[in-house]
């Protein structure tokens, strides 16, 4: 598996172009299913592709991947995951992804979860809509992993403590996203978020998972107009290579 290398993974999944973010909705058909709906963000071309459209393929990848994996590193699945062409290089698709690969390394460490319990978290992810970053005041990526947790321990809103852990995980997810600023990155905020949430459970649960994947350079630097420079995953090789200043 390769990494997104196109405008079609960084802008429209029509034509490539960037994309325009809005501060008020406007109503757009999507180009894919013809579905109406209010969105803020089409490209300068006027293209829409709804959330469940544009993650359609994505979903699939992490679902097979992720039922099929025996690995127990949340963050090495996730890279996986990503290295294959199908997930775009911003997305809803990642809101989805950090609970599925929470829960599946969970499973595969403590044997205390299921395959249901995977798709559970990748339905649940799935369902915070693209943009919320902005939108809404918190990543989808972050917010994920409060989904993980209510997934595995069964989280209820009528169930005190466990939605106060749930919280909490989100909460150190979203700080660490905030602290690292920077627009928009669904790789940056995916791995914040996982590196957040295998705190939280050492720390809240006793569960360690292994650190068998060590994110010394990132390889979507080259591909990511709006690389943040002081990222901590920023790679200064390909940076060197393009028009990025490091």
């Amino acid at each position: 598996m390769g990494c997104c290398n196109t405008e079609m993974e960084t802008g429209c999944l029509i034509c490539g172009k960037d994309l325009v973010y809005l501060e008020k909705p406007v109503l757009k058909k999507c180009e894919m299913c013809g579905r109406e709906e209010l969105t803020h963000a089409h490209c300068t071309d006027g293209h829409y592709v709804c959330d469940d459209c544009h993650s359609k393929d994505g979903i699939e990848v992490i679902k097979e991947y992720c039922l099929s994996t025996n690995l127990k590193d949340p963050m090495e699945i996730a890279e996986n995951i990503m290295k294959d062409p199908r997930i775009p290089m911003h997305g809803p698709e990642h809101h989805a992804l950090v609970p599925a690969v929470i829960v599946t390394a969970y499973k595969n460490l403590t044997g205390k979860a299921d395959d249901e319990d995977i798709i559970e978290a990748l339905e649940r992810g799935r369902q915070i809509p693209g943009g919320a970053c902005g939108y809404y005041g918190a990543c989808g990526a972050g917010v994920g992993v409060g989904a993980a947790i209510s997934v595995i321990f069964k989280a209820t809103p009528m169930t005190p403590l466990k939605r106060s852990k749930a919280h909490l995980a989100v909460a150190k997810a979203l700080e660490e996203i905030g602290k690292a600023g920077g627009a928009r990155c669904c790789k940056r905020c995916t791995r914040l978020s996982i590196e957040a949430a295998k705190g939280f459970f050492k720390e809240e649960f006793n569960v360690v998972f292994p650190d068998d994947y060590d994110v010394d350079t990132c390889e979507y630097t080259k591909v990511n107009r709006e690389c943040l420079y002081k990222c901590k995953y920023r790679s200064r090789r390909e940076c060197r290579k393009t028009l990025f200043k490091c």
